[in-house]
């Protein structure tokens, strides 16, 4: 019986091995995913170079999966952290533009009521 036992338990481990998949760090996968919503909050599909970067970060996120489910739980890894670098650049640069424009604003205010 004991002997039963201990192959049962063997035999689903090693299915269990051969037919499941590596899991993703949910530490760094729901950074990544913040990051990818933090990026779409902000707008950064209506700037042209943040929304490339906003595509590469949903991208990486999209293949951190698929590594996942090849077993490559290093490189899945590496793909989660490239997207959430991408996502936070995403931020970054549609941060910096609204701050550019701004800037812009008052510049062009302040001349308006020296001009005055």
């Amino acid at each position: 019986m004991q002997y039963t036992s201990r192959c049962l338990t063997g035999l689903s481990l090693l299915m269990a091995a051969a037919c499941g998949s590596a899991t993703l760090p949910q530490s760094k996968l729901i950074a990544a995913e913040s990051e990818i919503k933090a990026a779409e909050t902000v707008g950064a599909a209506n700037n042209p170079q943040a929304a490339l970067h906003l595509k590469l970060a949903r991208e990486g996120l999209d293949s951190a999966n698929a590594l996942a489910k090849d077993n490559e739980e290093q490189k899945a890894t590496l793909a989660l952290l490239r997207s959430q670098k991408d996502a936070e650049l995403a931020v970054a640069l549609t941060e910096e533009t609204a701050a550019r424009d701004r800037a812009m604003r008052a510049q062009q205010r302040i001349t308006e009521l020296r001009t005055q």
